[in-house]
């Protein structure tokens, strides 16, 4: 009998160990302000909003690089419940930067805003100008839940008529160009890679 007890004793603390340990989060925002300079350089502005369920040590954010000449700056900040600045690592693979962005996290909701500027991103020609830019692609490996971008000109003086734009991602993302000028792309529900 006293081995049947420490059997149901070593079962119990397993299973409790087990629920311990498991852990998830969900990315339930994002939303990006991107500002398009006149010299081609595009200055980033991302909230991600994440709902920890247990212990974290912070988040990760992949950038691809390809058709940029990297990075001018990078900076990342808990926005929300705090504000403060966060350490981070980073390393590059391929045309991909990873930065590991430390801050600890338990059981919370919390924002984070990450500022960077990429260099010669759009294509300036002499009458027009091409941005084609990929805030997500197939290394995402995270489902998102709401994704807004809106985009600024360098220039107001651009009308609608003038602008062709397009989005790529979800059948169901929008994209429209508000009277301000700016560049909206909104889609609810983001796939992993996608």
């Amino acid at each position: 009998m006293t081995g049947f007890a420490l059997l149901i004793i070593i079962l119990f603390s397993f299973t409790t160990f087990i629920t311990y340990a498991e852990r998830s989060f969900e990315i339930t925002d994002y939303q990006a302000q991107v500002k398009i300079l006149e010299n081609g350089d595009i200055q980033v502005s991302e909230i991600f909003e994440y709902d920890f369920d247990g212990d974290f040590n912070g988040i990760i954010r992949t950038i691809g690089i390809e058709g940029s000449d990297g990075f001018k700056y990078f900076k990342a900040s808990e926005y929300f419940p705090e504000d403060k600045e966060l350490e981070y690592t980073q390393s590059l693979a391929a045309d991909m930067v990873t930065y590991k962005i430390y801050d600890k996290s338990r059981n919370e909701r919390k924002l984070f805003l990450l500022e960077y500027q990429l260099k010669n991103v759009a294509t300036l020609y002499n009458d027009t100008a091409e941005f084609y830019w990929k805030f997500f692609d197939e290394s995402n490996t995270s489902p998102i839940g709401h994704i807004k971008i809106e985009m600024e000109l360098p220039s107001a003086e651009v009308s609608s008529e003038e602008l062709k734009v397009f989005g790529h991602g979800p059948l169901d993302g929008k994209v429209s160009i508000r009277e301000d000028g700016k560049i909206v792309y909104e889609v609810d529900g983001l796939s992993s890679k996608e």
